[in-house]
């Protein structure tokens, strides 16, 4: 039989991608970061690692082994990271999902389904802190996490980890024999970092399309596929001065059948999100609302199978919009179901809750529906749906298509991105047309890297279950950048950017433009950045806006310029800071923005940090100050037990927010959060008033099976 031109290709790419046969094993590893188990005796080793930063292509200044096995219920590796310096090893972080990027790591990616679309990762530090990330093509969704067990230790020569990772824990093709890896080692006082696969400063670890193979597993098993998370919230709020008191008890559920290894269902009852990390404050100075991100595990739970790509363009479904009122208000969900995986080749997100009601909001019952069917090699066409109005006016529904491409091979080893998107929404009321639509090419690589994006947004668009900033607009933009590395000497890279943006309405009437030209990014041998730029900016609008209560900026057409600078030193020091500033023209008169924030890296059981950003904006109709500020503690007491501290500010409200959580893993999968919320009002001269203070206790429980 003759082979096609597409087939050749195919066996040509996988013979020059790395290649790793793991081998089964009998005896299970004790996973207490020591690799001296009779079972690692005789496991093949990966020991041919590649320099990505700082010399592409260069060996390694120290050398890694990897070992992997695997029974029917988990994937085992371990690693040697040889280092002939231990104590200059950095090792501070040992909380569960903390920031990682001041220390030494170990991180492994799969591709589970060989489709080069989504995919895993986890991360482990030399204290045992441990991450986990959804892979899609553009991005790792840190804010997932699964069950995992991972721990290391550091020794006289250098440091170790052991991972045992459940088969339970992934969706995957049972049939597939062959997955995608990929593993990547950094070591972080010499800015370096090495990788199996893909070594190239391009691409990350995380590049689904350019991981090694990992062969030869089989037998995989995920036991019946069913997963009981029952958990019990007890709740005391206290009104301001000590007013009202309520004491609630508040049972519910999450639960997770695999209906197929690579199609889940779940469903949860009486949902409580005590334990989400507190959003970081903001001060809005603009004409368009605020954008706050997903951080609620229910929704975050294969997010990435409910991404539609429209780049630069609005979100035609932002979970966060799910259980919050017309005013922002928190609303109970009551039940929510989601069925999220694949059949064949075809990426599937089904997603109904039902809400409860709230002040003017009758009970409402909000429903989404993402497909995505592969094409080619890494590209995909599909469509979303999504019905429902969290703010309860009237009827909203909203349609949308869109074709994703994707070449990771352009020219041997650059990217290129393409995707068009198209929505039209369906909203009770709306008497114009209610479509948005746009495209975008990208080509995202070193030295140059380029990109053009246009949108439009008609007036009437209202996606109920999404996010706007604009409508009634046509937007164009694009970045054109290059990146020299001198090699050697202090200065690892130079980068300049060019980024044009333009707003315009719908009859071409220039709205918006802002223009950087040219932006400096300076990045020294040690981690340390320098970035400069000057832009310039021009905003056009008819009806006026309050900027600050009593200050109206009247409409017009305004032009100014502004230039800015951002100095931050690395976080492998135990102690690094970053300072900004942002001045120059803004509308009839000016303004000034500097920030700043510094973090101390105690040991890797404390962590603290500040930072604060002073706004001065002087204006015809007045001038005033935003100063926003925060503080964050961090103690680790073990990798399974942390306290998490941070207090908020800012001059607007008059208002300090504090937000304390202690989180004890008591074994992967179950655990208990202590919650502590507590705000005052800061103006002196109301006496410092108590706003309202709520202690919140969760119990959660899993159970597979």
């Amino acid at each position: 039989m003759v082979a096609t031109a597409g087939e050749a290709l195919a066996r040509e790419k996988s013979r020059s991608l790395p290649q790793f046969r793991i081998v089964p094993t009998d005896i299970r590893p004790v996973i207490d970061g020591q690799i001296d188990d009779v079972s690692w005796a005789g496991a093949p080793v990966i020991s041919q690692f590649t320099q990505v930063e700082p010399k592409q292509g260069s060996a390694p200044s120290e050398q890694t082994e990897v070992r992997m096995l695997q029974d029917r219920d988990y994937l085992f590796i371990a690693v040697r990271c040889f280092d002939r310096e231990p104590g200059k090893i950095i090792a501070k972080q040992m909380q569960r999902d903390g920031d990682m990027s001041s220390d030494d790591t170990l991180a492994f990616a799969f591709d589970t389904f060989g489709r080069k679309r989504t995919g895993y990762l986890f991360r482990i530090t030399p204290r045992g802190a441990t991450q986990d990330a959804l892979l899609e093509a553009d991005s790792a969704r840190t804010e997932w996490d699964t069950i995992w067990i991972g721990r290391s230790r550091i020794d006289a020569k250098g440091w170790t980890a052991e991972v045992a990772i459940p088969f339970k824990s992934l969706s995957f093709d049972r049939d597939l024999s062959v997955w995608g890896f990929n593993v990547e080692r950094v070591i972080r006082r010499r800015q370096e970092i090495v990788r199996w696969a893909a070594p190239f400063q391009n691409k990350n670890v995380t590049s689904l399309s350019d991981m090694g193979e990992l062969r030869d597993l089989s037998g995989m098993r995920q036991g019946l596929g069913l997963e009981l998370k029952p958990f019990l919230v007890t709740r005391f709020a206290e009104g301001a001065a000590k007013t009202r008191k309520t004491l609630e008890f508040e049972p519910g559920f999450d639960a997770f059948y695999s209906i197929t290894p690579s199609l889940t269902a779940a469903l949860t009852v009486n949902t409580d999100f005590a334990e989400a990390e507190v959003d970081k404050r903001q001060v809005n100075l603009t004409r368009f609302p605020l954008f706050f991100p997903e951080k609620r595990d229910f929704f975050l739970q294969d997010a990435n199978l409910f991404s539609f790509g429209a780049y630069k363009g609005p979100l035609a479904f932002h979970s966060r919009r799910i259980g919050l009122g017309p005013s922002g208000e928190t609303v109970d969900i009551l039940v929510g179901g989601k069925v999220t995986g694949r059949i064949g080749n075809l990426d599937l997100g089904l997603l109904d809750v039902q809400v409860d009601d709230t002040v003017g909001v009758p009970a409402t019952n909000l429903a989404v529906a993402r497909a995505s069917y592969r094409v080619l090699e890494e590209s995909s066409i599909g469509g979303i749906f999504t019905h429902g109005n969290p703010r309860g006016i009237g009827d909203n529904s909203l349609v949308g298509t869109d074709l994703n491409y994707r070449n990771s091979h352009l020219f041997g080893k650059d990217v290129f991105r393409a995707q068009t998107w198209l929505m039209r929404g369906d909203a009770e009321g709306a008497l114009g047309r209610q479509l948005a639509f746009g495209g975008s090419v990208r080509y995202p690589n070193e030295p140059i890297a380029a990109e053009v994006f246009a949108s439009q947004i008609d007036a009437d668009f209202d996606p109920g279950l999404g996010f706007v900033p604009r409508r009634g607009i046509r937007q164009y933009g694009g970045k054109l950048g290059y990146r020299w590395r001198p090699g050697g000497g202090y200065i690892r890279s130079v980068g300049l950017n060019v980024e044009p943006f333009l707003v315009t309405n719908l009859e071409d009437v220039v709205e918006t433009e802002a223009v950087t030209l040219p932006g400096l990014d300076l990045l020294n041998e040690a981690g340390d950045s320098l970035s400069l730029g000057f832009t310039t900016n021009r905003d056009n609008f008819v009806d006026g806006f309050e900027m600050s209560p009593g200050i109206f900026v009247p409409g017009g057409d305004y032009r100014f310029n502004r230039g800015f600078a951002l100095l931050s030193s690395t976080s492998a020091r135990p102690i690094s800071a970053y300072a900004s500033i942002d001045i120059g023209g803004f509308y009839e008169g000016e303004s000034r923005e500097y920030g700043g924030g510094l973090e101390w890296r105690v040991s890797q059981h404390a962590y603290f940090s500040t930072e604060c950003t002073l706004s001065q904006v002087d204006l015809p109709a007045g001038s005033f100050d935003v100063v926003v500020g925060a503080v964050r503690t961090d103690f680790a007491f073990t990798p399974s037990l942390s306290w998490n501290t941070v207090a908020q500010y800012d001059n607007v409200s008059e208002t300090v927010g504090l937000n304390s959580r202690l989180k004890w893993i008591v074994r992967p999968g179950s655990q208990v959060f202590l919650v502590f919320n507590y705000g005052f009002d800061a103006e002196e001269h109301r006496g410092f008033q108590t706003i309202g203070t709520e202690i919140t206790s969760k119990v959660v429980w899993s159970f597979r099976f």
